[in-house]
């Protein structure tokens, strides 16, 4: 069978940032898949908000619609509910492509909509003893972002309130989004104690939620892979050992779950898994990693 092929694309003009997934890709090692990295040539060097994103789309689209029919699957690369995603699945209809696009930002919703469903190791009784709904958030750059990644959030509810799977986790189930004040190029260019100080604030401040029990932490933003890490920390500190670590509170990697559930979504294409009529969300409803065969990839 031939391999897969998946164009990775990173709409900012920032090919230091594109070279960072790279090796994070790679890492996963998901067996017969063949990766294509794409960076924008011109437009916005960071999408700090949407008007960014926008523009980044314009520059993006001509050529990304020309390269649709070299690939199987499409992944935006920009944590936002970016215009790129729906430009390319209406191009790819319009032109009978029958390849999927992804964003990362719905793709890691999906994983944390997943796990909370299915739930984590720990998650036994646990609800009733504390009185809290088990939730997610999302830790950050700018400050921007808490209002337009909380709109998104809930316009990606809204829209699967009408498919053909009833879920149980809602908004209801939404802890917010937290942000470190550090845009996507300054994660990787300010200081490392400070990038560190920043998202373990945001970490913490999250945590607390007052009245929700969050039990999935997703990175949002592309220029946060591979920092999942000191995530991790905060959690470990603010919750302890057990609560905090692995089998308490999952840690999302955007772009890990975007990969990995796009290839999802394309082997269940391939093996003929969808009903027909059946959207191209369907395909990605309430993946979780462990029901991919991977463990933990994509998580930290």
């Amino acid at each position: 069978m031939a391999p897969l092929s998946l164009l990775v694309v990173n709409p900012n003009t920032s090919t230091s940032m594109t070279a960072a997934l790279e090796p994070l890709i790679s890492n996963l090692k998901l067996p017969n898949v063949r990766y294509t990295y794409f960076t924008a040539p011109t437009g916005p060097s960071s999408i700090n908000n949407d008007t960014d994103a926008l523009d980044s789309a314009t520059h993006c689209f001509p050529l990304l619609a020309s390269l649709l029919p070299a690939h199987d699957g499409i992944l935006i690369a920009c944590y936002s509910s970016h215009p790129l995603v729906s430009q390319l699945r209406q191009k790819g209809t319009e032109t009978g492509w029958n390849g999927l696009v992804l964003g990362i930002f719905e793709a890691s919703l999906e994983v944390a909509v997943g796990s909370l469903e299915q739930g984590l190791p720990d998650d036994k009784d646990e609800e009733e003893k504390t009185g809290k709904r088990k939730a997610f958030g999302i830790v950050s750059t700018g400050k921007i972002w808490e209002a337009l990644l909380t709109r998104g959030v809930e316009d990606w509810f809204r829209s699967r309130s009408t498919g053909p799977i009833p879920r149980r986790i809602t908004i209801s189930h939404f802890a917010g989004v937290h942000t470190t004040g550090l845009n996507a190029s300054e994660l990787h260019s300010a200081p490392p104690d400070l990038v560190t100080r920043r998202m373990k604030d945001a970490t913490r401040r999250l945590l607390r939620h007052e009245e929700l029990d969050v039990r999935v932490v997703l990175l949002g933003c592309a220029g946060m892979s591979g920092l999942g890490r000191i995530v991790r920390e905060a959690c470990v500190e603010e919750c302890g050992a057990e609560r905090g670590g692995v089998m308490g509170v999952r840690v999302v990697d955007a772009v890990a779950a975007g990969v990995v559930v796009l290839v999802e979504g394309l082997r269940r294409v391939a093996g003929r898994e969808q009903e027909e009529g059946r959207g191209v969300e369907v395909l990605f409803e309430g993946v979780r990693m462990g029901d991919l065969g991977l463990g933990g990839m994509g998580t930290v």
